[in-house]
């Protein structure tokens, strides 16, 4: 437990600098690859580098989208996919959902909901939810009769955001 906690400990060493040195994701995982003796498990690191990336752009993202003045002017939020082939069904079945901004609701389905996750969540202003006859989502939503909170092995909603 001891040499994991140290390993995850000098990989967001290096993800900081690196963001901080404004590092490509490609140089990143060089970094990572070379510095924690990963050899040729070059995806591993990529999945680290990006999905470390996507985690920090989605909270910079749902900081933005939650600031009082967007909330106001925008008070809704749509969860989408790219829509290709590689979409998790988990994730497909969220796609065009609308939450309410700054809601529970909002946090628990804040993007990236899983390693390697490409959804993003997108605001709406009231105008746009009426014209475009929008149906809020005002309850956790079902897959397959569960509750979906995010991908098997992904930290839980409270943990991500805030």
């Amino acid at each position: 437990r001891l040499a994991n906690d140290r390993l995850v400990s000098r990989a967001r060493d290096i993800l900081a600098d690196g963001m901080e040195q404004q590092l490509t994701g490609d140089d990143l995982a060089i970094r990572m690859e070379t510095e924690l003796g990963l050899g040729d498990k070059s995806w591993y690191a990529e999945t680290i580098v990006r999905t470390n990336l996507a985690s920090a752009y989605g909270a910079g993202r749902y900081s933005q989208m939650t600031d009082p003045t967007v909330r106001a002017l925008r008070p809704f939020v749509q969860f989408r996919t790219v829509g290709d082939a590689r979409v998790r069904h988990e994730h497909r079945e969220l796609d065009d959902k609308v939450f309410v901004n700054g809601s529970e609701l909002h946090a628990q389905y804040a993007p990236p909901l899983g390693f390697n996750c490409r959804c993003q969540m997108v605001t709406i202003s009231k105008r746009q939810f009426e014209a475009r006859g929008y149906a809020l989502t005002r309850s956790e939503v079902l897959i397959d009769g569960t509750p979906y909170t995010g991908d098997k092995g992904w930290t839980s909603p409270a943990t991500r955001i805030r």
